[in-house]
């Protein structure tokens, strides 16, 4: 079970630079997609790799820091210095949950944008059944909180200055308000 796990990791993130990569591609070149047959298999691999990727995680932190298995720690007679033996286990926090983070932002933001679309799309199995909730959880979202789709995919600038998606851009709500006499935000009195 475990070497299923390590290689549902592995190949996610091998598969991952790729995704990173056309990500940073879709955020900064508007308009770029990959389309066809070649998209649809993109689509679909790194669906089925992102939840490997989590459900290896998952299954990998519960295992180091709920069971605790002996393997998994330092024999008290090998030389290390105390704050290395500990560092060992914040480290491991750290990395799962960096790791959490990034792959599941990125599954949220893909269940957003299928949410969005009128149609599931057949090529995301994994993200065409989260953007059901996410479409019944977008009606209850305040207005100020609709743009989390441009958090999940990860904050990309646009050339106008604006947050970037994957195929739109999302305006800045927060910006300051205009002040009168034509500047933005405080004046100073």
């Amino acid at each position: 079970m475990t070497s299923l796990f390590h290689a549902l990791v592995g190949w996610g993130f091998g598969f991952y630079l790729l995704v990173n990569l056309l990500d940073v591609a879709r955020g900064y070149l508007p308009g770029f997609e990959i389309s066809g047959m070649a998209g649809n298999v993109y689509r679909l691999l790194a669906d089925v790799l992102s939840v490997g990727v989590l459900a290896g995680m998952i299954f990998f932190l519960v295992r180091r820091f709920v069971f605790r298995p002996d393997n998994l720690s330092t024999r008290e007679s090998t030389l290390l210095h105390p704050k290395a033996r500990a560092g060992i286990r914040r480290d491991s926090a750290f990395v799962g949950g960096f790791i959490l983070l990034h792959v599941g932002s990125r599954f949220l933001g893909e269940s957003f944008v299928v949410a969005a679309q009128d149609h599931a799309n057949g090529w995301q199995p994994a993200a065409c059944p989260a953007c059901l909730y996410m479409r019944r959880l977008q009606v209850h979202l305040p207005r100020e909180l609709r743009g989390v789709n441009g958090f999940c995919q990860g904050v990309r600038l646009s050339p106008e200055g604006g947050l970037r998606g994957p195929s739109r851009s999302i305006p800045r709500e927060a910006s300051p308000p205009k002040v009168p006499g034509g500047g933005r935000g405080r004046s100073a009195a």
